[in-house]
């Protein structure tokens, strides 16, 4: 779909960083903040934050929702994640939220 994607991670870890690999995408990790990081990404790169997506289960994403227009969860996300998002996927996190999101994203054109 010609969607640019990066991940922000609070963690270091190595899986996420072979995913992100394999997926020739951007990662981002060791993290303590991920708002202020989406918001110097999206200013580095021309990316309208009022309509970019961040896909986010668990409290270290708040900041992260506070930048992005658009709030996805998957369907195991923390309650007061799910309580605040635009999105929830019907998938629970690692079982496909991201393509299901996309495909979301194509019949809602």
């Amino acid at each position: 779909m010609g969607i640019p994607q990066i991940i922000v991670s609070t963690e270091k870890n190595s899986v996420v960083e072979r995913r992100a690999e394999k997926l020739r995408i951007p990662v981002i990790h060791g993290v303590d903040d991920k708002g202020s990081i989406i918001r110097k990404y999206a200013s580095e790169n021309d990316i309208i934050l009022d309509r970019a997506v961040f896909v986010g289960n668990d409290l270290n994403d708040l900041p992260a929702f506070e930048v992005c227009g658009i709030k996805a969860a998957p369907a195991d996300a923390e309650e007061e994640i799910l309580e605040i998002a635009d999105w929830v996927s019907g998938r629970k996190g690692g079982d496909g939220v991201i393509r299901d999101l996309y495909r979301h994203l194509a019949i809602n054109k």
